[in-house]
Parts: structure tokens; C-alpha cells; sequence
């Protein structure tokens, strides 16, 4: 999933381990099986089937164990209902459910603050807060949610979260059409793609070339969509097709075709 590998290749491994889960004992498959859902609903979301996602995120939510909580994170690093909420989040918003979705990334965030693990939150924040903020092109709450995801990774030493806060920030910034921030972008991710990181590389990129349209730099905003096409092909990630095709048309626009 982080490699942006295509969900082709992710939805037979989620089903395997869904076979083993049925052979487990039933302490185990407490354990697993919200994780496990969780995971569903990562690759439901993708595969821009919303309405199912709304029900496995519902599942998730229902298995949940407030007891094991603490055992899940700690053998996880993430808390599956933190995670699968912030997928209903993205869901509702791309189905124009705005004001729901907003309700639940601040359900998400208060889970997150009430399990002292920040880990957690910074999903709740990044993954859920920010990142809906992005879908929604609200700027300030990206902002907001960064950059106290960042302050929190820092002082807990979670270099991925770090880079992840960093990324959303330079997102945010990039649509106020600051030349100097829609470089720092580019650059920025320039160093996740060498990373290995590829997961949102269509989203990410569409966000950037959007921004270097703004700034008037139709060259650089053509080999940038480009590349988000190329990615897309690579990942077969479905919701962001929309955005991306709306971002070539503006380009085309500005060609004066």
C-alpha cells in the first residue's frame, strides 16, 4: 500500500489473511479481525466503491473492543477504528457529504487524544484531518492539523509521521500560489517518490500541478500531470481519476485549447 503498488495486487493478500483469520482461536480473531476490516476498507476506498466502505467501516466500529485497545496499538502502531474512520471520512467528502465528514475526523482526533498514543493521533490528524481538509481544499484546517501532527511526531521521534506532517503542510501552502512553497513542493515530493513512498502519489501530484497553474507555470504543470497519469496507470486508484482529469482540462484551457 505505502509502495502504490496497484489494489489488484493488495486485494488477494487481504483475502488471505481473511482465510486465516476463520483458523484462528477466538481471542485471536478479536485481535485481528478490526484490523483486518480495517484493511478491507482501506482497499474498498480506493477501488471507489464509497457506499461500501460506509458499511465496512461500520463493522469495524462494531467489533472494536475498548479493552483491547491498548494490546491493538501497541502490536499494530495505529488503532483500526481511528484508521478506518478516517476512510469514512474520505468517503463521505467524495460523495459530498461534507459536514458528516467532518464529524468524523473530530470523532476520529477526540479517539486519538483519549488513547495516549501518538501514533494514533497523528493518523487521526494526517490521515483524517488533514488529508480530508485537502480533498475539501480548505487549506487552514491542513494547516492547523500538520502542524501540530508535526510538533507531536517531533517530540515523540516518528520520522515518518514527520515527513507525512511536512508533506501536508507543503499541500496546504502550495494553494495560497507562493512560487517559493509550490517549488519547496515539488522538491518535497521529489524526496518521498526516491523514498520508496508512493501511496496518494496521484492526489499529491494533481494538488501540485494545480498550484504551479496557479503561479502561471504551465510547462512545469504539464510534466507534473504527466507524472500523476503515469501513477494513476501504476495504481489503479480510482477516486482520484476525476481531479486529475479536470486538472489536464484546466491545463488544456490555459494552452488556449
Amino acid at each position: 500500500y505505502t509502495a502504490g503498488h496497484p489494489f489488484s495486487a493488495f486485494r488477494p493478500l487481504v483475502g488471505r489473511a481473511h482465510d486465516l483469520l476463520d483458523a484462528l482461536d477466538d481471542k485471536s480473531r478479536r485481535l485481528n479481525a478490526p484490523r483486518l476490516m480495517a484493511l478491507q476498507t482501506v482497499g474498498l476506498f480506493h477501488e471507489a466503491r464509497f457506499e461500501a466502505v460506509l458499511a465496512r467501516v461500520d463493522r469495524v466500529c462494531a467489533a472494536y473492543d475498548g479493552d483491547l485497545a491498548g494490546a491493538l496499538v501497541q502490536r499494530y502502531g495505529e488503532d483500526s477504528r481511528i484508521t478506518a474512520t478516517g476512510y469514512r471520512a474520505w468517503a463521505l467528502s467524495f460523495t459530498g457529504h461534507v459536514d458528516a465528514a467532518r464529524g468524523a475526523v473530530a470523532q476520529a482526533v477526540e479517539w486519538g487524544r483519549g488513547l495516549d498514543h501518538a501514533a494514533s493521533l497523528c493518523m487521526a490528524l494526517l490521515n483524517g484531518a488533514a488529508r480530508n481538509g485537502l480533498w475539501l481544499r480548505d487549506p487552514e484546517t491542513v494547516i492547523t492539523a500538520s502542524a501540530e501532527a508535526l510538533q507531536l511526531a517531533r517530540r515523540q521521534s516518528l520520522p515518518l509521521w514527520q515527513h507525512y506532517a511536512q508533506l501536508q503542510l507543503g499541500l496546504a501552502l502550495a494553494q495560497t500560489g507562493k512560487a517559493a512553497e509550490v517549488a519547496m513542493l515539488a522538491e518535497g515530493l521529489e524526496r518521498f517518490a526516491r523514498s520508496g513512498v508512493r501511496v496518494l502519489e496521484t492526489p499529491n501530484l494533481t494538488l501540485l500541478a494545480e498550484a504551479q497553474l496557479r503561479i502561471g507555470d504551465k510547462t512545469a504543470a504539464g510534466r507534473t500531470l504527466a507524472a500523476a497519469r503515469d501513477a494513476i496507470g501504476r495504481s489503479e486508484d480510482l477516486p482520484f481519476e476525476p481531479d486529475l482529469s479536470r486538472a489536464e482540462a484546466r491545463l488544456a484551457l490555459a494552452d488556449g485549447a
